[in-house]
């Protein structure tokens, strides 16, 4: 029976191996089959993932072997491979598995990072998204195995991964691989043997469903984790927050903004030099530019601590100044915007977004003479650092 499930996987025939590993009289056979499907599937989805961004990054680096080799992959997906109700089987042999209290926590991992991996994908602000020379509609999202997957399945995707995060928390059905340990429903109390999830698998769960507009779910899992850290649980930390403002940005939401940085503070969470980008960004994103340029400014005077480095205080770097740029450009603050950039260049931070930024606000605001003199500058800059760095050199 293992053999012929083994014979199924190896087909890609998922639904046919469970519903023979359904048919078996043992308990322990079953609950073996049971776990080889959910990991096969798991496995072989996160193997899938690692090719696709091989594939891209080696598209990018212009390698037309690789790239070859990776159509190959993108060409069967279509053909062998279904990965939504791939992932669906290998979901329901793993509440099969809750059901008997037999759920390797390795297997639930690698359940958690596959849920996790849908993603948005190119700049939705104009109504559609890219990936990989693909034009999709703005609702739809596609998973790291280069297949589309729609809104409703993906805020689907991120129920499911909660619930595999509950239940790593509770250890409800789930069983120990390394010592056989399986936990009971009735307890009261939480083993402490148990292995909490890592702050990345809680950013990962978080993120994905702030990609999917559920920031309602977000919250939860934010008030999970905090509730988790007396069983071991990593504490709430810049990262989390940073993700949140992603969200209530794209929503345009600016009161949930000044909440989250309010509640941030009252629970003396150490910011960093990301996470105050990413509120600076979602005021952006809801045209509360002088909010952002007042962070900025909060940076430039040290009132911030950075709890990562040896130096005390946080100070703006090019991105920062770049959010600014942006907000500056996008209200036709022309004048404002070329300061800033003036600034930048002053602390050797301008780069070729700000030539970019400037550039396309001079544009928009119908001033093509100093578009041109912008773009001019910059290609001049650019030139002479060629110049000064090939002389260096020799």
């Amino acid at each position: 029976q293992q053999q012929r499930i083994r014979n199924l996987l190896h087909q890609h025939q998922y639904r046919e191996a469970l519903h023979h590993a359904l048919s078996n009289t043992s308990k322990d056979l079953y609950a073996a089959s049971l776990n080889t499907i959910s990991k096969t599937i798991f496995t072989k989805h996160q193997y899938r993932q690692q090719q696709i961004h091989k594939y891209q990054h080696n598209q990018s680096n212009n390698n037309s072997h690789d790239i070859n080799n990776s159509n190959n992959i993108s060409n069967n997906k279509n053909t062998s491979y279904n990965s939504d109700e791939h992932i669906s089987v290998g979901i329901e042999a793993l509440e099969h598995q809750f059901r008997l209290k037999s759920a390797h926590r390795s297997t639930m991992r690698h359940a958690l990072r596959v849920l996790c991996q849908t993603r948005r994908t190119g700049d939705d602000r104009h109504g559609y998204v890219h990936y990989s020379g693909i034009v999709l509609h703005r609702t739809e999202h596609q998973d790291d195995a280069g297949v589309a997957v729609t809104q409703k399945q993906h805020a689907l995707r991120c129920e499911l991964a909660f619930r595999i995060l509950q239940r790593l928390i509770s250890g409800n059905g789930t069983i120990d691989q390394q010592n056989n340990n399986s936990s009971n429903d009735d307890d009261d109390k939480i083993s402490h043997s148990i292995s909490m999830p890592e702050e990345r698998e809680f950013s990962a769960v978080l993120n994905a469903c702030v990609d999917a507009d559920r920031m309602d779910l977000a919250h939860q899992i934010m008030a999970l984790q905090q509730r988790s850290v007396a069983l071991g649980a990593p504490p709430l930390s810049a990262v989390a927050y940073s993700i949140m403002f992603k969200g209530y940005g794209r929503r345009g939401d600016a009161e949930a903004v000044d909440r989250l940085m309010d509640i941030a503070r009252r629970h003396n969470v150490v910011p960093d030099i990301v996470m105050l980008n990413s509120a600076m960004d979602a005021y952006v994103r809801c045209s509360r530019v002088g909010k952002a340029r007042k962070l900025l400014e909060s940076m430039k005077i040290g009132e911030f601590k950075n709890g990562n480095s040896f130096d005390s205080k946080i100070r703006p770097n090019a991105r920062s100044y770049n959010i600014l740029l942006k907000g500056l450009a996008q209200d036709g603050n022309i004048d404002e915007a070329i300061r800033v950039s003036n600034e930048m260049a002053s602390l050797k931070l301008n780069d070729h977004i700000t030539t970019n930024t400037l550039v396309n606000a001079a544009i928009q605001a119908g001033k093509l003479v100093l578009a041109e003199r912008l773009l001019a500058d910059a290609i001049n800059r650019q030139n002479q650092k060629q110049s000064s760095s090939s002389s260096s050199s020799q």
